[in-house]
């Protein structure tokens, strides 16, 4: 019995972490920003990127964990930021 109880628990700690993990990262975004990119300017990837580094500034949540990808070359948010 106590082997049951054991596993029983294991599988529970196992369910519970993966279900934390997988909805901490499911909330998470990555905008792409590249100042060479023709598509619909979105962020959503390296064909639709934003073509100003404020405009991913503005949409992503730095703070949920949101990341900003930028492709190679110099960019320079155009509003300065608040200490935070």
């Amino acid at each position: 019995m106590s082997w049951n109880k054991s596993l029983a628990s294991l599988l529970i700690a196992a369910f519970t972490i993966h279900t934390s993990l997988d909805s901490s990262v499911a909330d998470q975004f990555v905008f792409y920003v590249d100042a060479s990119s023709i598509g619909s300017h979105n962020g959503d990837g390296w064909s639709t990127a934003y073509t100003d580094l404020q405009d991913a500034l503005e949409d992503a949540e730095l703070d949920a964990g949101d990341e900003i990808w930028v492709a190679n070359g110099t960019y320079k948010p155009s509003v300065p930021s608040s200490p935070k």
